[in-house]
């Protein structure tokens, strides 16, 4: 014992010899040759600086003498370069910038760095070791290792600048690096000879406890029998000592996990055990000793014999990934006195007699997990109809609760309508007959719960394995969701159909409300303020008005104009409506209001609202007037997601703004609610209801970027979901009336197809001061242009002309003169729209019938580029043409 104690100590000296003995040439020996190296180089390139100095800036006697010509300067100092062998020279002034560098890009550059102010102009040296990278001659890369040395240069005792030197020390460095690797080399031999010396200490040691080793051999021997004993016996087998670290590991083991016995032989704290959990935990073995508390979690049964344990188990393993079913027994190891000593574990991998067995269940497993998971209905019957099973989503819907629960029954004995038993039992008599699959046949169903869903069904024979016919195989989806959403579509393109229809309506009577309104107001400024026609004039103006208005809310049902919106809360329209709903209200109707009024903004024109409030509230008094009830508005806001989303074409995931009418008047039928919003549908017959309303409050929430649904039944109420994308931090702003209209004297090129709005435009214009010239087409109106480019200020032109369009009539225009106004009228053009006249060049684009009031202001709004919309329905409806 005590020799192998020197041996050790013997090994570390020489261990520290080897690795001190280097350390010390690197970290002392080393550097301290370097800093020599440097030292030495600095007085170098100090002496050399000094001699420089004296021909930069000579002095005799301390005077201070002419200093040499530049060209002079750079030859000598090139000399110098060259004859001392440094890598770069250069001299400072005392402000630090460049007057020579040997690099001629860094003249009159200045020396900002902080050594130069605190060290060289204090009359101090600085040196520092730089390492430069640089192409050899022959292509290759290379370093060249430098000291660049800065030295003051004093002029009659004050300091006149300083001369840096970049000198070659590689050639240096090169040979103290060969001396100091010789005295590595030398160090090394050293280290080893004292490694040596150690190794044969121990060697001599070695040989002395050569008997001692003998007779451990006999007991190896005897331990190796065992071990061999061990090692060939059929069943995966490892023994522990007592204090649980393994000291057998055999063949059939090292086979059954992969883990080889050299990587856990000696190995304890459960370490064995990761091969089988992939953590350490108890095994059998543990429970032999009482020690395997936590054994159990891991064997479904243990039976106990004796001192033996057995126990079966289902195991993975860790270490090989390999899925056996296995058989473990476990008995302890005594010593001649009884004591525990260690334990034995053998293992036997039984997969293969419960092979068969587990596959088949496997397989039932697999094809349940499969019929459960399709999201389609399946069942599968017998030659008589009579159900042998089906998967989850089947038994649900037949409310049978569990596959289990379908066997033997029939379509007769499940919650289906007698006519749909009957008709099911038809299609499977066909495919059992024909010997041909059914497919996708649509049938309608009452479920379990109550509900009627549309289903699209396929049956199929299944024949056994000479092809005969023994049974049916089913699989249906339920299709009702996408046949409500295919009607939501079709009711869409038929308020699209008809808004369509609208358009085109509109451009001819906008045309003739135009004539109408403009020449009427003509005429009232023409007559004298007390004339008997001005009343009846101004009832001709009003109607005409009322026309207009006509015209804007049949477009705007049919989606065909942009409402001129801006940001508000709804909550005060909603609430002033409510108002004039309650004093046409019965009192048997009561009106029930949750608002919120921290919902935000939304982007809406107030009127709209206004009139969707009205409409809504209306239809629910109707539904409400023989009985009574209640009206309950609520305003919220509502995060829709994607399954929300979903169910209406309109809507989008987002932040929305909620308005809901509910009533508990008599609801309707899906009859009458797929038809609510096509115009002129209507259930009030003797009070004659027009069946725009509706349809008119869907336009308007379609045009609003929004969207609503409704929810009624028979008797039940009826309740209307209106949703407003929500805005965040907008803002309105306060607008005032103008007082006159605005007047002018430009010139103006005014064109439209109809002969009578160019006689009401240019008297109109003329009236305002301006001068006007007219075209009743754009050919003779590019004529014009064309004539004399520069005789028109703004061309104002109809959109809808033969021959030639506005827009065309612009793009011509504008190649001409580019920046010449233009405002482009239409009574309606589906082809055009604000964007298309903005990437035209076209300033504004507006909507007929115009007043001259709406003329005036324009036109000023085009040629100032100023505001003269304050206080004006115009102005939202010019900035939504402008944007």
């Amino acid at each position: 014992m005590r020799k192998t104690k020197l041996l050790a100590i013997a090994l570390l000296i020489a261990a520290l010899a080897g690795v001190m003995l280097p350390a010390y040439n690197i970290f002392n020996l080393q550097p301290a040759i370097y800093r020599t190296l440097i030292a030495a180089t600095e007085q170098d390139t100090a002496r050399i600086a000094m001699y420089i100095s004296t021909y930069v800036f000579p002095e005799i006697e301390g005077v201070p003498q002419a200093e040499p010509a530049f060209g002079d300067l750079v030859r000598e100092m090139h000399d110098a370069k060259r004859v001392f062998g440094l890598v770069k020279l250069k001299i400072f002034s005392s402000e630090g910038q460049v007057i020579f560098s040997t690099a001629s890009e860094e003249i009159n550059r200045i020396n900002h760095q902080r050594f130069f102010t605190e060290k060289i102009a204090t009359g101090q040296n600085h040196t520092r070791v730089q390492s430069l990278a640089y192409l050899s001659p022959e292509g290759k890369q290379a370093k060249t290792h430098v000291v660049n040395t800065c030295v003051p240069i004093m002029r009659a005792g004050l300091f006149a600048g300083a001369v840096e030197i970049d000198y070659n020390i590689t050639k240096r460095k090169a040979a103290l690096d060969e001396l100091i690797y010789q005295s590595s080399i030398f160090l090394f031999v050293i280290g080893t000879g004292v490694l040596i010396f150690a190794v044969f200490f121990g060697f001599e040691s070695k040989r002395a406890s050569v008997q001692q080793h003998k007779a451990e051999k006999e007991l190896r021997m005897a331990h190796r029998q065992l071990q061999d004993i061990i090692e060939f016996l059929p069943d995966a087998t490892f023994v522990i000592d007592q204090d649980s670290r393994v000291v057998a590991w055999n063949r059939a083991m090292q086979e059954m996990t992969t883990v080889h016995k050299d990587a856990i032989l000696g190995k304890g704290n459960y370490e064995y055990a990761l091969a089988f959990y992939g953590k350490r935990s108890p095994m059998l073995i543990d429970a032999v000793s009482g020690g395997g508390a936590k054994t159990s979690e891991h064997y479904e049964h243990i039976e106990r014999q004796g001192n033996t344990l057995c126990a079966e188990a289902v195991h993975t393993m860790a270490q090989s990934g390999k899925h056996a079913n296995l058989w473990a027994t476990a008995s302890p190891l005594l010593d001649q006195e009884g004591h525990y000593v260690g334990a034995i574990e053998s293992i036997r991998d039984i997969s293969e007699r419960k092979t068969a067995q587990q596959k088949l269940s496997d397989k039932n497993v697999l094809l349940e997990n499969i019929l459960n998971h399709v999201p389609h209905a399946v069942f599968w019957k017998d030659l008589n109809s009579v159900y042998l099973g089906c998967n989850l989503n089947f038994a649900e819907v037949a409310g049978v609760g569990t596959p289990e629960n379908i066997v033997g029954k029939t379509d007769f004995d499940l919650a289906w309508e007698k006519e749909e038993s009957e008709f099911y039992r038809k299609c499977d008599h066909e495919v059992v007959v024909i010997g041909e699959p059914l497919l996708d046949i649509e049938e309608s169903q009452r479920q379990a719960d109550g509900k009627n869903a549309i289903l699209i069904c396929s049956k199929v024979p299944l024949r056994n394995e000479v092809g005969k016919v023994v049974g049916i195989l089913g699989i249906y989806a339920d299709i009702t969701a996408q046949r409500e959403l295919e009607n939501q579509l079709r009711q869409s393109q038929k308020i699209e159909a008809v808004g369509t229809l609208a358009g085109g309506i509109a451009h001819d009577f906008n045309n003739i409300l135009t004539a109408v309104i403009g020449y009427t107001e003509f005429t009232i400024a023409e007559l004298p303020a007390d004339s008997q026609n001005q009343f009846a004039l101004g009832e001709v103006l009003k109607a005409g008005l009322r026309a207009k208005d006509l015209v804007k809310q049949i477009l705007t049902f049919g989606q065909k104009v942009e409402p001129e919106r801006a940001p508000i809360v709804i909550s005060p329209v909603v609430k002033e409506a409510l108002k004039l709903l309650r004093a046409t209200f019965p009192a048997t109707i009561e009106i029930c209001q949750e608002i919120n009024e921290d919902v935000g903004s939304v982007l809406a024109d107030p009127t709209h609202i206004h009139q969707v409030v009205m409409n809504l509230g209306t239809n629910a008094y109707h539904a409400m007037r023989e009985g009574g009830g209640t009206l309950k508005v609520t305003i919220d806001t509502l995060q829709v997601n994607a399954e929300l989303a979903s169910t209406s074409p309109e809507l989008h995931e987002g932040d929305y703004v909620r308005l809901t009418l509910s009533d508990t008047g008599h609801g309707m039928g899906q009859d009458t609610l797929e038809r609510i919003f096509e115009p002129y549908f209507t259930t009030k017959q003797m009070e004659g209801g027009s069946g725009l309303g509706l349809p008119v409050v869907h336009g308007i929430i379609m045009g609003h970027g929004g969207a609503i649904t409704v929810k009624t039944a028979q008797g039940e109420g009826t309740s209307f979901m209106v949703y407003l994308p929500r805005l965040v931090n907008d803002v309105t702003q306060e607008i005032t009336e103008p007082e006159k209209l605005p007047t002018g004297n430009e010139r103006i090129l005014f064109v439209d197809d109809e002969e009578s709005l160019v006689c009401l435009g240019q008297k109109n214009l003329e009236s305002l001061g301006y001068t006007v010239t007219t075209a009743t087409n754009g050919v003779d109106a590019l004529e014009l242009f064309y004539s004399n480019p520069y005789a028109f200020d703004l061309i104002f032109t109809d959109q809808t002309m033969p021959a030639m369009t506005g827009t065309q009539l612009s793009e011509k225009i504008l190649k001409v003169k580019p920046d010449i106004p233009i405002v482009l009228c239409t009574g309606f053009s589906a082809t055009t729209s604000v964007e298309t006249a903005k990437s035209v060049g076209i300033q504004t684009f507006i909507m007929k019938p115009l007043t001259k009031r709406e003329m005036a202001l324009t036109i000023r709004e085009v040629l100032d580029g100023e505001d003269m919309l304050k206080n004006e329905p115009l102005k939202a409806k010019l900035a939504n043409n402008l944007r």
